[in-house]
């Protein structure tokens, strides 16, 4: 949870280079952390790649997430 977490907090400062690094980490050690899906999705989005955005939160939803 510490990777997914630190993720967000990278995005938000708009390091997505090591927000994307952190999710893929947070995703690695947990594949079933719907939130870490979410949330690479969220940047993977804001780094324009919308086909990856989209499986991610397919995924997301696929493992439960609800908005």
């Amino acid at each position: 949870m510490a990777f997914n977490n630190r993720g967000n907090a990278l995005r938000d400062k708009g390091d997505l280079v090591d927000s994307l690094k952190d999710c893929n980490e947070a995703i690695r050690l947990n594949p079933d952390l719907f939130r870490a899906f979410n949330n690479r999705g969220l940047t993977r989005n804001s780094m324009g790649n919308k086909d990856g955005a989209r499986e991610d939160e397919n995924e997301a939803i696929r493992l439960g997430y609800q908005a």
